[in-house]
């Protein structure tokens, strides 16, 4: 299960910093950006965000799809541009959904791939999240969703998933409609 979440670097950034090299001729720009989040790369301190931090954040971790395929299968439904190379890459996205077909998960990967695939009411660019209209997403795929699930009777399961990682294990269960992490440290 993927925690990470993106920085929209546009709104987060706080610095902007044009630097001028006179020897070379050369400028240089120095950003810097920050988010709300506690996490730091000192090792020392407890907010460490630590290779076991990491990889529980990270969706392609084939172990914790192994533990998630244990369960009742979710159903994974992506729309994702070819071009899309920075903040999900394209490859990335292809190699979770065939780890996840294996598992397996029913999987459907929609591609937009060349400019036709912009219809400007529902997919209005190529790149990350291509300006997709959340409301447009809602009244195209809600509705076939729904009547795919109206006679599904979920089993009666306790709600509840551990991942494990490095240093921890990290207990996901449901109650009273809320989620709850608790992070147990391996002794």
């Amino acid at each position: 299960m993927g925690l990470g979440k993106e920085i929209d670097y546009t709104r987060f950034s706080s610095m902007i910093l044009i630097h001028y090299t006179r020897e070379t001729n050369e400028y240089h720009i120095i950003t810097s950006f920050h988010d709300k989040t506690l996490w730091t790369m000192n090792s020392k301190h407890p907010y460490f965000f630590s290779p076991s931090r990491r990889q529980i954040r990270n969706i392609l971790n084939e172990e914790h799809l192994k533990t998630q395929s244990a369960y009742p299968k979710s159903k994974y439904i992506s729309y994702h541009s070819i071009f899309d190379k920075d903040i999900s890459p394209y490859h990335e996205k292809i190699k979770l959904y065939e780890c996840l077909k294996n598992l397996g998960f029913e999987t459907r990967l929609f591609v937009a791939k060349d400019k036709k695939d912009i219809d400007g009411k529902f997919i209005k660019n190529l790149r990350h999240g291509m300006a997709m209209s959340l409301k447009t997403l809602i009244q195209k795929k809600l509705p076939p969703l729904l009547e795919e699930f109206k006679n599904y009777t979920p089993p009666k399961l306790k709600k509840q998933i551990t991942y494990e990682t490095d240093e921890y294990f990290y207990n996901f269960s449901e109650a009273k409609n809320k989620i709850k992490l608790t992070c147990q440290k391996k002794s």
